[in-house]
């Protein structure tokens, strides 16, 4: 039997590739609705498992090298939640520090910059407790994304973080929605008149579906940089300006 041409043995592998990421979407997908955070954990290490043969064999180094430092953040979560411990928010720095410094030995160009950037962009992000810039980080590491995916050929994946930044795009009108409400309600007795302007805390408190969808993903994905703050259960919703905080067993109302 003679060889395949060279021509469709790479258009074979780009089927192949196109073939993967979808399955890896799928996979991510289906982790937003468990509420096992090992579970949730153990989906998205085989998504960017994936997602790396995908880059693989579309010739991106460059995303293959932002895939394996997701999976060991996630591995050094899922290690940490095994012995029933949070993982330390330092993890978060070191897995971006790792982008940088191995990601920097794939850059041939300027989309290769993509992963680099987005992994900083994105931990800082995390770390922040503001829920809009949360939000608009997420929306610019998913539009980086759609472009890193065209031109390394990732359609399926570019197609994946479109509806990701969709997605967050849907999230932000919802908080600024939700903000507008709350500025309605009149404040306090005796509160400064600017308090009806902070949103709750539960909506900084991002689980990892909100996060995801964020979205990072297209290849790192989401998530794309999950700390340990990314997959935290939200606390209770903090009292919203002009509504009466819940009280605790004493009876004395909590301060929000």
């Amino acid at each position: 039997m003679g060889r395949e041409p060279p021509g469709r043995l790479t258009k074979n592998m780009k089927l192949v590739a196109q073939a993967l990421a979808l399955t890896g979407c799928c996979i991510s997908c289906s982790s937003y609705f468990t509420k096992r955070r090992t579970l949730y954990l153990l989906l998205q290490m085989v998504t960017v498992s994936l997602y790396g043969v995908q880059y693989g064999l579309l010739g991106a180094p460059s995303g293959v090298v932002n895939d394996l430092v997701c999976f060991a953040k996630y591995l050094f979560v899922f290690l940490f939640l095994l012995h029933g411990r949070e993982a330390p928010r330092w993890g978060g720095i070191l897995f971006a520090a790792c982008s940088v410094l191995l990601g920097a030995f794939a850059v041939r160009g300027v989309v290769d910059l993509v992963p680099i950037v987005t992994a900083l962009l994105f931990t800082y992000a995390v770390w922040q407790k503001n829920p809009y810039v949360l939000r608009g980080c997420a929306i610019a590491c998913n539009a980086m994304w759609i472009w890193y995916n065209l031109r390394a050929g990732a359609y399926v994946s570019a197609v994946y973080s479109g509806v990701e930044l969709v997605m967050t795009g849907v999230t932000v009108v919802r908080l600024l929605r939700a903000g507008r409400s709350a500025s309605r309600v009149a404040p306090v007795s005796g509160a400064p008149d600017d308090a009806s302007d902070d949103l709750p805390d539960s909506y900084a408190a991002d689980t990892a579906e909100e996060v995801t969808r964020r979205g990072v993903a297209g290849g790192a994905e989401a998530v794309e940089n999950v700390s340990a703050r990314d997959i935290t259960t939200p606390k209770e919703p903090a009292a919203v300006p002009g509504r009466k905080a819940p009280a605790d067993a004493d009876g004395a109302t909590k301060k929000s």
